[in-house]
């Protein structure tokens, strides 16, 4: 919510009423809206409960308190204040819109749906509302419902930016690429400078294998942005592709300096210093990425390999077992119809060995 500065009248009412000691709703409004603009979100709650206890029937009074109540993330609390607020008007667009976001936020996707449907029958041109419908729907599986949504909601608003990222990661994501790619160059047409537009238009030209492309956007993506370790991590991923590990490896320990927690990065640094070479930096990497998280099958799968070019074998088989999980070879599964041998005893049996990829 973008709260208004109080009109002059306002503070001068205030005045009055400090200094004849009375207490109205409208003075303890208004000064909620003072803190809320401040930042001092749990004073500006304070104020916004004296002005609904004040005047129970003013729907602004209701409405500011359940904003600052999400705000803080008290969404039960801040539901309770929209609900109030739309049976004292239920044509409160503001109320059943923040309304739907806080039952999102608590994961009640078929009362955000229905909520959302609401606000927008009230005000058909609010592409937000739409973007957030989108995204509800889409965490339920009802992908194609999710992208009418955000088309709506690019019809309603062209300028939206956040409609055309939704609708083209949505893209990404279930395969359509080249819609993808007209998909961002339409919001980047709308705003060229748009980080987090590049960073995705680069993914989507990087899954095509058009790595060239996808590297102009990331180095694009940074001019705008330089610590935007997502866009270090693709340009890394790309570059890597393209051969250049050097300067992949540059990327990504780039990354990690800004999000050391992320064990994405932390995976493809621990590839990229394999390609390289540099078994015990990836060693090192890969270890340290599974402390973070010891279910990581990629993470594994490169430990495994360093530990068999480096004549570690008994360990290294252990872990390069784990490649069956790993999303390079996810990509081109291998089915046998045999049983996997389990190393017992083959006596009086046939095996049958299959080839592999070399450990790269």
């Amino acid at each position: 919510m973008a709260f208004k500065q109080p009109m002059d009248k306002e503070q001068h009412n205030r005045q009055q009423v400090a200094s004849n000691g009375e207490s109205t709703a409208e003075y303890h409004g208004s000064l909620g809206v003072e803190l809320a603009n401040q930042g001092k979100i749990e004073e500006a709650i304070l104020e916004f409960r004296k002005a609904v206890a004040l005047a129970p029937g003013d729907i602004n009074a209701h409405y500011c308190l359940g904003t600052m109540l999400s705000r803080q993330g008290l969404l039960d609390k801040a539901i309770g204040c929209f609900k109030t607020a739309v049976e004292l008007q239920p044509d409160h667009f503001d109320s059943l819109y923040n309304m739907a976001n806080a039952l999102q936020g608590q994961n009640r996707f078929d009362a955000a749906i229905e909520t959302y449907h609401k606000a927008i029958s009230l005000n058909p041109g609010h592409a937000a509302a739409y973007s957030n419908l989108g995204n509800t729907l889409k965490q339920q599986g009802r992908l194609s419902q999710a992208a009418l949504s955000y088309q709506q909601g690019i019809s309603a608003d062209p300028a939206f930016v956040n409609g055309y990222y939704n609708l083209g990661v949505l893209q990404i994501e279930q395969g359509q690429q080249e819609d993808a790619i007209v998909t961002f160059k339409q919001g980047l047409a709308v705003t060229p400078d748009h980080p987090a537009l590049l960073c995705n238009l680069g993914l989507a030209y990087r899954e095509l294998g058009l790595n060239e492309d996808a590297v102009s956007c990331y180095r694009k993506a940074l001019e705008f942005e330089p610590n935007f370790p997502e866009a270090l991590n693709n340009l890394g991923n790309a570059l890597q592709d393209m051969g250049q590990l050097e300067e992949a490896v540059d990327c990504l320990r780039l990354a990690i300096s800004m999000t050391p927690e992320n064990v994405e990065t932390h995976i493809n640094l621990g590839k990229a210093l394999l390609d390289l070479g540099k078994l015990q930096e990836s060693e090192t990497v890969s270890r340290r990425c599974l402390k973070l998280d010891p279910t990581l099958a990629d993470a594994h799968f490169n430990l495994g390999i360093v530990l068999l070019r480096t004549g570690r074998l008994p360990e290294g088989w252990q872990e390069y077992e784990w490649r069956w999980q790993s999303r390079r070879f996810q990509k081109a599964p291998r089915h046998f119809s045999q049983p996997k041998w389990d190393g017992s005893s083959l006596a009086g049996k046939d095996s049958v060995v299959g080839g592999t990829r070399p450990w790269r």
